[in-house]
């Protein structure tokens, strides 16, 4: 299990790293689509970086959320009559 503020560092990391520069990814509570990619824009960085940083503002936005990673059985996904 992760934990929102374990996940929020991942994402944080992430877009630092491909941004080559700190990215802060703070959104404001009621931010709409718009306005975080217009944040996103205010960086400076390429079309493609901009978008992926956007994306991850829009991931921060999500709070008090607990994460698990775990391995979905091939039988799910594949459903009892066959994929």
């Amino acid at each position: 299990m992760y934990s929102p503020e374990e996940v929020q560092t991942a994402i944080q990391r992430s877009a630092n790293k491909f941004a080559g520069q700190d990215a802060d990814l703070t959104v404001l509570p009621g931010s709409t689509r718009s306005d975080i990619q217009e944040i996103a824009e205010l960086l400076g960085l390429s079309k493609g970086k901009t978008k992926r940083v956007a994306q991850r503002m829009m991931d921060m936005m999500r709070d008090e959320e607990w994460l698990i990673k775990s391995k979905v059985p091939y039988g799910y996904i594949s459903g009892p009559f066959g994929g």
